[in-house]
């Protein structure tokens, strides 16, 4: 009998296991790793000395024994304090009570009017060639007569602010500014004609007042009953008396446009700038008295000191479906209650606006009582808005408007941008408002609480100004009337400013007209896009 055949794999001997210097090869190995990694693993320690002064570090009698690695330090203070619910204003206060609001009412300056008070000088029949009537007086910040203007100019006329004075285009831009370049020696020639009735005592042709008897010249007596004489006074020099009919030196000055954009008709720069002598104070005062000055069409502005600022009170536009937007009290009120639930629910606002009307404001309070002072003075209108997309179409909007906690442009902007966070707003849960979909901002007196369809410069009677006509297209408008004294020369020249585009073929380029057949196209920039010409290449 054959025996089985053994199984080769039981039949090979095991492999002898690997013992001294080979077993200990991996250990070695780890081991080097180790050390090698060490350096990273561990802060490199470093011979300068930590100090040993900070208050949470234990000091050591001898002074010698070494700091720890990590020193334990202070927390960093809080931006805002720890607030409970209960201390917010939307937990103390009723936000659809509406009794006796808005407040601060007087101290809108969007509301305020021109000629206030006794005019400085009698101004000369001749000289009132613009309409001399109450107007409103369109509010503009400081900050926006720089609006890009060129960064030297701006220093320029800053270091000069106290004789300088800004004068605000009514419909003013940048094709204003490229259109009409002779607009400086013709606001430099209507100041320089506005001269005024002197007064009695400097009318060098007044008659003299009559001559009595001087009592200092007569002799009395003094307490012991002897005769003292009163010398005569010595005569005085002649008073100066200034000509009235002398001219005064005038500077205007153009505003340098930082970045043009041909494209944007009504942007910024829209200021120019007068520099009158330190001696025309009687003529800086009628300027600043009067304010607005209408003369015709294409030369109107409003006068503004160059001082401290005064920030605007608008604050957002909120725009939805025509039948969110009504012009009545409950649907007004209805909003301001959402605003101000969502804003006095805002911690962060809550701390911000608290502090800010402490400082700016000088009132006192609890924090609650703060930020109800503030929101007290908001108010909504209903204002027709436009598309920022094409500035035609308008639509009705909410226009909010309040009492900035401080006349800080950075501090106004946070305080802006607090409302303006939500994006939207919900009336009854049904409408969704958005903010800032459209605009309100005159293209006419720079004024954002109304668009120049409803500018109230234009309902002035007696108006020589622009209006909306002048400024928008011929078809958004209502014409000037044909029988008005040089209506047709002055609508030709408002065209030319503010409605007429730029040609066909200039430096810019534009697109090409249609012709008989299908052409090419041009080529460069200098070119434009060429039109359909009369053969096919």
């Amino acid at each position: 009998m054959t025996p089985a055949p053994e199984n080769s794999s039981l039949s090979q001997p095991l492999k002898k296991q690997r013992t001294g210097a080979a077993t200990r090869e991996p250990t070695q190995w780890i081991a080097t790793q180790e050390t090698r990694l060490a350096p990273r693993r561990e802060p490199s320690r470093t011979d300068i000395p930590l100090s040993f002064t900070l208050p949470t570090h234990p000091v050591h009698e001898d002074g010698l024994t070494p700091p720890p690695l990590r020193q334990p330090v202070p927390l960093p203070p809080r931006d805002t304090p720890i607030m409970r619910d209960s201390q917010l204003p939307l937990a103390m206060y009723d936000h659809e009570d509406f009794t006796g609001l808005p407040t601060c009412v007087v101290n809108n300056p969007h509301r305020c009017l021109t000629a206030q008070g006794a005019p400085p000088a009698e101004l000369r029949p001749e000289a009132k060639v613009f309409t001399e009537a109450l107007c409103p007086y369109p509010h503009v910040p400081t900050f926006k007569f720089f609006g890009n203007v060129d960064p030297a100019q701006k220093a320029g006329i800053q270091a000069k602010a106290a004789t300088v004075l800004a004068l605000v285009i009514h419909g003013g831009g940048q094709r204003f500014i490229a259109k009409s370049p002779e607009k400086t020696a013709e606001i430099r020639t209507f100041i320089q004609s506005l001269k005024f009735v002197p007064p009695p005592e400097l009318d060098p042709q007044a008659p003299a007042p009559p001559q009595g008897d001087d009592a200092s010249m007569h002799d009395d007596e003094t307490e012991d009953g002897e005769l003292r004489t009163h010398d005569a006074p010595e005569p005085h020099a002649a008073a100066v008396v200034p000509d009235p009919d002398a001219t005064i030196p005038v500077k205007v000055y153009a505003p340098v446009i930082n970045k043009p954009n041909e494209k944007n008709r009504f942007g910024q720069p829209w200021t120019y700038f007068v520099d009158l002598p330190p001696t025309a104070t009687l003529l800086r005062e009628y300027l600043l008295w009067q304010k607005v000055f209408a003369v015709h069409a294409t030369l109107s502005f409003s006068v503004y000191p160059i001082v401290q600022e005064q920030q605007p009170w608008t604050i957002m536009v909120l725009s939805g479906p025509p039948d969110a937007v009504e012009d009545t009290k409950e649907a007004r009120h209805a909003v301001l209650a959402q605003v101000k639930q969502t804003m006095w629910a805002d911690k962060y606002f809550c701390y911000f606006v608290a502090r800010l009307a402490a400082k700016s404001w000088g009132i006192t309070g609890s924090m609650a009582e703060l930020v109800k002072a503030t929101t007290d003075t908001l108010d909504a209108t209903v204002v027709m808005a436009e598309d920022p997309a094409n500035g035609r179409a308008t639509a009705p909007a909410f226009l909010i408007t309040g009492r900035p906690p401080s006349d800080d442009k950075d501090a106004y902007a946070r305080w802006v941008s607090y409302y303006t966070a939500p994006g939207v707003y919900w009336v009854d849960c049904i409408y969704q408002l958005k903010v800032n979909a459209l605009v309100v901002e005159c293209k006419l007196c720079k004024d954002t609480t109304h668009c120049a369809r409803e500018c109230p410069l234009v309902l002035v009677p007696g108006w020589q100004g622009p209006s909306a006509a002048d400024i928008y297209q011929p078809a958004q408008g209502t014409p000037r009337a044909a029988d008005e004294p040089g209506a047709q020369e002055l609508e030709q020249q408002a065209r030319n400013i503010w409605q007429e585009a730029p040609r066909r073929g200039s430096p810019r380029g534009g697109r090409g007209g249609r012709g008989g057949m299908r052409g090419g196209h041009g080529n460069g920039r200098m070119g434009g896009r060429g039109g359909r010409g009369g053969q096919r290449r």
